[in-house]
């Protein structure tokens, strides 16, 4: 009887989660299918289409993005609703994407003049020694993206939200706008300048 007691408590909270729609909620699981690229979820919580954020990068620059956002944190403040629209204002920590890019430069420098090298010797067999020069690369801009002494920038924002169907939704015209995506910016800016072949 206590067993199906609990039982019954338990399906009513799922119920009653599932049925609520709070924009907190929305902001939350919108930065949860951001960080896991989850375009299909990503949809559910904004006002148009998502392939705005995935869309017209690169692969190599998608990677840097994920690991970019793997790091973010965020933190829900204050939520206003008046009608159909809400602001959400939330505190988002994150790595400091330009500082860890330039911290990143010699690294890199060095890895590209040592496989050009090798590439120019003419002894070096591989089969696409472009693609791995460029995959090391790569590997050197995550690591020092995901790395635990990163430094760290925090910023607060007021995201837009309105309802849609009974679901709140994020305005993506207002988020990609907004500065915390300031760190994807700097990101695809610094992989462009290193000019490698994508």
């Amino acid at each position: 009887m206590k067993n199906m007691f609990l039982m019954l408590l338990v399906s009513f909270g799922l119920v009653g989660c599932v049925g609520s729609s709070r924009p907190e909620d929305a902001v939350n699981g919108f930065f949860d299918a951001l960080k896991s690229a989850d375009m299909k979820k990503l949809a559910d919580y904004v006002d148009a289409d998502p392939d705005v954020f995935f869309g017209p990068f690169s692969a190599n620059e998608n990677e840097l993005i994920q690991a970019f956002l793997s790091t973010m944190k965020i933190e829900v403040s204050k939520t206003k609703i008046t009608g159909d629209k809400a602001k959400v204002s939330i505190k988002l920590r994150f790595v400091d994407a330009k500082a860890t890019m330039k911290n990143s430069e010699s690294q890199v420098k060095v890895t590209v003049t040592s496989w050009i090298q090798k590439i120019n010797s003419g002894k070096f067999n591989a089969v696409d020694p472009e693609a791995q020069m460029q995959k090391e690369v790569l590997e050197i801009l995550k690591g020092v993206l995901t790395a635990s002494n990163a430094p760290l920038k925090t910023i607060e924002s007021e995201l837009d939200l309105v309802m849609v169907d009974s679901k709140w939704k994020l305005s993506l015209e207002k988020i990609t706008n907004a500065r915390l995506f300031e760190g994807i910016r700097d990101i695809i800016f610094f992989y462009a300048m290193l000019d490698l072949k994508r």
